[in-house]
């Protein structure tokens, strides 16, 4: 006989902290927690720019740390619709995808 896991009874509230968010409007690429040297990071926004230009494919690369996260504040900042998020933690040093 098997048991079903059990729902965690953690909940993490929800967090909505625009003063996250850089002044600058229109950066495909933001870091709060500074994973990404400024050359790498203004790169990666070039090229996210020309893609989305190319192709019409929204890219944005959020650089965070919970709980330092600017949370539901990031929806409005980059005016998230019901697009497709994928969220990639990182988990000691290798990477983990989830959906």
């Amino acid at each position: 006989m098997s048991t079903m896991p059990q729902l965690s009874s953690a909940r993490l509230d929800p967090v909505n902290r625009p003063d996250l968010l850089p002044s600058e409007k229109g950066l495909n690429v933001i870091q709060v927690e500074k994973f990404l040297t400024t050359g790498q990071a203004k790169r990666l926004d070039t090229l996210l720019s020309s893609l989305e230009k190319d192709t019409g494919f929204r890219v944005r690369v959020l650089c965070q740390r919970y709980p330092n996260t600017p949370g539901l504040a990031i929806r409005d900042y980059w005016d998230l619709g019901k697009e497709v998020c994928l969220f990639v933690p990182r988990r000691g040093g290798g990477m983990v995808l989830s959906f």
